[in-house]
């Protein structure tokens, strides 16, 4: 029979009279007793160095405190979600995006508001003005009944501290990227994160820059006629300040099947884009080299992820399994069945029949979708792409209205919401 192991009672207490307990403790204690001591366990989670061989433990350990049979405490997941960034890749793709929001404002909400700085500044000054006119008082009545005031040292200003510059955008950091990577040979893998970050990131200027020229590179090099043509469209997107717009022109022009799937969902945030750049990289890397049990490994972390993080997985994930040739040991089909899988397989299917122009099946696929979960942004997003498809081709006046209004509901309506009215079915 095995116990749970329990916070050490002699260990040393912290500034705050709390006991600090190693990190290793409180990963294998009770989550009833984590939840007792958050502060103590807080403590010790950024205080802890966590070494390279336990870094998968402690993820695993943390994201288990995140699952949906974890912790509820609030404080307590904000503390997991920062430590499971901390660890960065792969683990930090395996976070729920609710989680990183919460723990992000959370974090913003712990900062003085503007309208607190600005009375702060008020009451300072006012202050300060204040006992300014009293010590001028003070110092006539002293040089009336003193005398003349000594004179005294000169008062020394302090420098202005210095201006730390704001690091630069995820988009501009990827593109800085796909440039090293050109200059080092690698074109494969410097064609990969540029299509990615062109199609995934909220600002695609500097990504699609890259692309033209690795384009225009690629023509002069293989005298093709496309890609001269490819060189010459990226090079007229990237003055395009409307990512949609970039996104929806460029998909015939892209190379890798990741990309041009993950082009008909939103862009990610600039957390998100870094993140799955250097996923990216790495897979490309893996599959250079023929490494595919390694690369099937990594991608099955998070082949069951929403949004472009999930499209992209799979891809990799698939590509690895076709060509080990064998069964996959875990695969989605195989697993037990939520609301997430579901979602995630509406999303690959809808996408499947997008690429294959089956217009009236794809909205079918996401209308079925969103009976099964009304909730799924991921599928209201491709309704409304597959809709705008079908209006361009076939001028129905309700396809239109429909895609209005469900870009209404993606616009202004909370998570949750009631949707709008079926597509209706031909």
């Amino acid at each position: 029979m095995t116990t749970a192991v329990q916070p050490i009672r002699g260990a040393a207490p912290t500034d705050t009279g709390e006991a600090v307990q190693p990190l290793t403790v409180w990963l294998t204690a009770p989550v009833e007793t984590v939840e007792d001591n958050v502060s103590a366990f807080v403590t010790a989670l950024r205080s802890s160095r966590v070494a390279p061989e336990e870094r998968e433990a402690v993820a695993t350990a943390l994201l288990k405190l995140l699952s949906p049979d974890g912790t509820r405490d609030r404080t307590l997941r904000r503390a997991c979600v920062e430590g499971v960034l901390q660890l960065g890749y792969p683990w930090a793709l395996q976070l729920d995006p609710d989680d990183v929001t919460d723990a992000r404002e959370a974090a913003q909400a712990a900062q003085p508001s503007p309208r607190w700085r600005r009375t702060l500044i008020a009451v300072t000054a006012g202050t300060v003005l204040g006992v300014g006119a009293l010590t001028l008082a003070m110092t006539g009545w002293s040089h009336v009944l003193v005398g003349p005031p000594q004179p005294k040292d000169a008062v020394v200003v302090p420098r202005p501290a210095p201006v730390t510059p704001k690091p630069p955008s995820a988009a501009v950091q990827a593109a800085a990227r796909v440039a090293q990577l050109r200059a080092m040979g690698d074109l494969e893998a410097a064609v990969g994160v540029a299509e990615a970050c062109a199609v995934m990131s909220e600002t695609p200027q500097p990504c699609v820059k890259q692309l033209a020229t690795l384009a225009s590179e690629a023509a002069s090099r293989n005298n093709d006629s496309f890609e001269r043509y490819a060189a010459r469209q990226w090079a007229t997107l990237a003055d395009e300040p409307d990512a949609a717009l970039v996104r929806d022109h460029g998909r015939v022009l892209l190379s890798h099947d990741f990309a041009r799937d993950a082009s008909y969902l939103p862009p990610l945030d600039d957390m998100g884009v870094q993140l799955l750049m250097g996923f990216i990289e790495s897979q490309l890397h893996l599959e250079r080299n023929r490494q595919w049990p390694a690369m099937a490994s990594y991608a099955a972390n998070c082949v069951d992820t929403r949004s472009q993080v999930g499209v992209v997985c799979r891809a990799f994930y698939q590509r690895a399994m076709e060509q080990q040739q064998l069964p996959p040991l875990s695969r989605p089909a195989d697993r037990a069945v939520t609301a997430d899988s579901e979602v995630v397989d509406h999303v690959r299917r809808v996408i499947d029949l997008r690429v294959k122009d089956k217009l009236d099946d794809a909205i079918t696929e996401a209308n079925l979708c969103l009976e099964n979960a009304p909730a799924a942004t991921d599928c209201q997003h491709l309704l409304v792409d597959a809709l705008s498809r079908r209006y361009r081709d076939e001028h129905d006046p309700a396809d239109k209205q429909l895609a209005d209004r469900w870009r209404e509901v993606l616009r202004t309506a909370p998570r949750g919401a009631p949707a709008p009215p079926k597509t209706p079915q031909r």
